[in-house]
């Protein structure tokens, strides 16, 4: 699963492209002559990709991060999150099945509003390497559970003084509102979570 909008600038449209996987029948590769198991390995790896998700404004504001879960081979377990200016975090998943008019391909499964009043602009979403954690991040971190959306935790992010951005404790005057995160990660094997 690829998510396009990998520019500098936030996106409003949300593309989401799936490879292309060599399916093997009778001696045939769909789509390539000759059929043989070093062909369609070949072609497999071959870098092709159809769209099967396109959202004209997905949120109410332009899109900032998009982040995926999932595991080769397992579909059921697939899910992107996009966060955005106006605070939304929404979870996406995989729907085969066409409904009514639309076509199938990717659906907002669920959505939530980042803890704030009026919500902070978001910058980074990750999800954690097992899939089981979300989080989100403008000035604070939020982790989310992502399969029912549900907040779990906020991290309240130090108060910084001056420019310099030297973190210290709360009640120091002349503090400035933090700067907003704009990057998050999740450490493979492990449970620590980075932020800056």
């Amino acid at each position: 699963v690829g998510v396009g909008g990998a520019s500098l600038q936030p996106e409003e449209t949300l593309r989401i492209w799936e490879r292309r996987v060599a399916v093997l029948g009778e001696g045939h590769e769909e789509g390539i002559e000759g059929g043989d198991a070093k062909t369609a390995a070949a072609a497999a790896n071959t870098g092709s990709f159809v769209c099967v998700c396109v959202c004209d404004a997905p949120h109410g504001a332009a899109v900032t991060s998009v982040t995926l879960r999932g595991v080769a081979g397992d579909p059921a377990g697939a899910m992107a999150c996009t966060v955005s200016f106006d605070g939304d975090v929404k979870m996406w998943t995989p729907s085969h099945v066409a409904r009514g008019g639309e076509r199938a391909g990717w659906r907002c499964r669920s959505a939530a509003t980042h803890p704030g009043i009026p919500p902070p602009a978001l910058h980074a979403a990750a999800f954690s390497q097992d899939g089981s954690l979300l989080a989100t991040a403008g000035v604070d971190v939020a982790l989310w559970d992502p399969d029912s959306c549900a907040r779990l935790h906020t991290l309240a992010p130090p108060n910084w003084v001056g420019g310099g951005g030297v973190g210290v404790s709360s009640g120091v005057s002349g503090a400035l509102p933090p700067p907003a995160m704009t990057g998050l990660a999740f450490v493979a094997g492990g449970a620590p979570l980075g932020a800056g």
